[in-house]
């Protein structure tokens, strides 16, 4: 698994480390902390090693479309990527793979202003394989059609759509019997006891983990990256959700980072890493220099911090950047 993560000149950060990642990791900390900036920079070291996602869309594309940005002139990425417009110097990114110092593979990876394409200092396999697939989703993307019509047959080949069904009913208790796709235009319908829908004709929250769990099949091996993918979600089955996340990426070795500003997020996907302690909390400090700073607490530090009454959101506070 990536275990460690540099950034060098992305955004608001001049210099940034982020260690002791584990199967799934909670992004914390206030707004401009550089959630946002972490998961970005997952998907330009992925570029490096794949030039479009899953779902067929450029990785460097979707960072500027998400953000509402578009090369400026003399350059095939926006001047707003480089840590205060400084584009001197190239944008880095790397990563470490593996705990033993005798066995750790890497890869890493540069941005110039005036090439399209990056630089690649070094691509291990082992890094290649987990980085191959890597998907980036927000709240937006998750509820978008092509999604299931750019994954599905892929996971129908392998059967693996057998999978979201019995993970969707334990959640929503909603007599889910099969999904398939309609011929003609690829969209899924929902077979329930009674009826068979569209997806899109269920529930927000019913649809978005659908689609959710259509993705992490579909980087099975590689990064999952979310964002502020809880919305539309009660308690309960925010529970429910963030304990099939983790079983899946359990079951296919997959690692997850997700981005989030809610206690309830934090406190599902704590209460879903026991036993195994396998979901950390990476509170993050970007401080007025640009220095970022994010080490991981391992599961059982977290588990008994909140259980104290503490919040990890509040264990980092950011100074504002001048």
């Amino acid at each position: 698994m990536l275990t460690s993560l540099t950034i060098e000149r992305l955004r608001g950060v001049r210099h940034g480390t982020i260690e002791g990642c584990g199967r799934v990791n909670l992004l914390v900390g206030p707004n401009g902390a550089g959630k946002s900036t972490v998961l970005e920079a997952l998907c330009l070291l992925s570029a490096a090693a794949q030039a479009t996602d899953p779902v067929g869309r450029s990785y460097t594309q979707t960072i500027m479309q998400r953000r509402n940005e578009a090369p400026e002139a003399g350059s095939p990425f926006p001047r707003a990527w480089w840590f205060r417009l400084d584009r001197k110097q190239p944008i880095d990114v790397s990563m470490k793979i593996g705990h033993d110092p005798n066995h750790i593979t890497s890869a890493e990876t540069s941005y110039h202003a005036n090439s399209s394409d990056p630089k690649t200092i070094a691509m291990t396999d082992p890094a290649k394989r987990r980085l191959s697939s890597t998907l980036l989703i927000d709240v937006d993307t998750v509820r978008d059609p092509d999604i299931e019509r750019r994954l599905w047959d892929d996971l129908f080949r392998l059967r693996l759509d057998k999978q979201i069904a019995p993970e969707i009913n334990r959640i929503y208790g909603l007599g889910l019997e099969h999904l398939t796709a309609e011929v003609g235009t690829g969209r899924l319908l929902a077979a329930l006891p009674n009826t068979g829908l569209p997806l899109d004709a269920l529930a927000a929250g019913v649809r978005m983990a659908i689609r959710l769990l259509i993705v992490q099949l579909a980087t099975r091996g590689s990064l999952l990256l979310l964002e502020e993918i809880d919305a539309f979600q009660s308690r309960q089955s925010l529970l429910g959700l963030a304990e099939c996340i983790v079983r899946l990426a359990r079951a296919h070795d997959g690692q997850v980072f997700i981005s989030t500003h809610r206690h309830l997020t934090i406190e599902a996907f704590l209460k879903a890493g026991a036993p195994e302690g396998d979901v950390v909390v990476l509170p993050l400090q970007l401080d007025a220099e640009g220095e970022l700073r994010g080490k991981a607490m391992q599961h059982a530090d977290a588990v008994t911090f909140t259980d104290a009454g503490g919040d990890v959101r509040d264990l980092f506070r950011l100074r504002a950047i001048k």
